[in-house]
């Protein structure tokens, strides 16, 4: 038997999901056929028991990027300001190439 394929919820659907367990207590398993019913994917037990876990966040949250599926914290904060900066002074001065990007996100490497 081949191992089962992980699926991840984007964001809207955590937040659906959510809201629908607040307005109907039910066991993990119903929920799961209804998350199978509403989006055709097949979610564990476990995926349900985390993402109610999280039920109050969640719900108390407003979603900034709704096709997100995972929440990393950015390792280099500095290399991510750097180069937007960058193209937003730059952009409508002169044309931004990708060698230029790659050149200038270097220097900014080498400044840190």
């Amino acid at each position: 038997m081949p191992p089962k394929k992980k699926i991840t919820l984007i964001d809207t659907q955590k937040y659906e999901l959510c809201l629908y367990a607040n307005s109907n207590k039910e066991n993990r398993a119903h929920y799961v056929n209804w998350v199978k019913q509403k989006w055709g994917v097949e979610v564990d037990k476990t995926t349900i028991t985390q993402i109610l876990q999280t039920r109050e966040k969640r719900l108390s949250t407003k979603i900034i990027q709704p096709n997100q599926k995972r929440h990393k914290p950015v390792t280099y904060p500095e290399l991510e300001i750097a180069p937007k900066e960058f193209v937003l002074n730059y952009q409508h001065q002169a044309i931004l190439s990708d060698a230029i990007l790659i050149e200038k996100a270097k220097l900014i490497t080498e400044g840190l």
